[in-house]
């Protein structure tokens, strides 16, 4: 869910690119944390062992494709406790074409962590870190990424109120879920409706967190709302107003790309700016219990279809 602050941060460069120098000193306000982050490799036999079965075949990649991983936490970047990732999100940026793609991986799949066999994806991130979770994904889903960008709980809900709050259309049961009048995970400050609501940071952090009253694919379905009413505001903010918000913004934001990759990423954002952003979910919507159910060689085509425009012809095995 919080990739979508970093979303924000590649709208906002993508608005800002009239000024170079100030994009130069902008990315010096990000977090480095390539020397500090090892991507492990995780051995196809032991995931088979705890039940996982890699996809045969070398990760896909394309000349033009950046491919990132966004992860948000539930606890401060500072803290010793790496707390959870609850958001893992990979944005896939095709500098040929200028689109974008969002695949939101669902935080309950199965996942194999080295020395402690299957878990949740959440949990990856706590036994490894960010390098971890990159690794996973990568493997698990044949999939070139060049690097990683996290944030966390508090900085989503910071950056929110920068942006002046957002404007959400609520369910009669989503509004008596976020007032407590149904026991739930999440609770809002301010008292809220059905209809539409003006929401801060706190409060629509908390309805991007909702879940207890449908499923993980409903409160993915909310944040992708929350991502698109922030590209409708920041597309409408003066170049002034986003300068002001990218000096909040971009030292919340923690990563392993380099600065050199990060302006190479800036260099082809007139185009991406023009370009589409298409969303997908993986795995497909499924019922299970205990882990969600996902098939990694099924995903994996589903993922190059939707990126590289593959042509794997597919039925869903669910």
């Amino acid at each position: 869910m919080l990739a979508v602050v970093c979303i924000t941060g590649i709208i906002f460069l993508m608005i800002l690119l009239g000024s170079v120098f100030f994009i130069r000193a902008a990315v010096g306000r990000i977090h480095y944390e390539g020397e500090m982050t090892e991507i492990p490799w995780i051995d196809p036999l032991s995931a088979a062992g705890s039940g996982i079965y890699f996809p045969d075949g070398d990760p896909i990649s394309q000349d033009g494709v950046i491919n990132v991983l966004f992860l948000g936490t539930d606890f401060a970047l500072t803290d010793g406790d790496r707390g959870r990732a609850d958001s893992n999100m990979l944005c896939s940026l095709n500098t040929n074409t200028g689109d974008i793609r969002l695949i939101s991986f669902e935080r309950g799949i199965g996942v194999p962590v080295p020395g402690r066999g299957a878990d949740l994806l959440t949990h990856a991130y706590s036994w490894g870190g960010p390098g971890l979770s990159q690794a996973i994904i990568s493997q698990m889903f044949c999939l070139s990424i060049n690097g990683y960008v996290q944030v966390d709980f508090g900085s989503f809900a910071a950056v929110i109120d920068t942006l002046g709050g957002v404007e959400v259309e609520l369910t009669e049961l989503e509004a008596k879920a976020l007032n407590g009048a149904i026991p739930t995970n999440v609770w809002t400050w301010k008292e809220v409706f059905e209809g539409w609501n003006h929401l801060g940071g706190h409060d629509t952090l908390e309805y991007c967190r909702l879940r207890s009253i449908d499923s993980d694919w409903d409160r993915q379905r909310r944040q992708r709302t929350v991502l698109e009413q922030l590209q409708n505001k920041l597309r409408n903010n003066s170049k002034r107003d986003l300068l002001k918000m990218a000096n909040t913004i971009l030292p919340m934001i923690h990563t392993n790309l380099s600065r050199d990759d990060v302006l190479d990423i800036l260099q082809n954002l007139p185009k991406l700016m023009k370009g589409s952003i298409s969303q997908l979910q993986v795995p497909d919507k499924n019922f299970s219990e205990g882990y969600i159910r996902c098939i990694p060689e099924y995903e994996s085509k589903k993922i190059a279809n939707f990126i590289y425009d593959t042509g794997y012809e597919l039925v869903s095995p669910y």
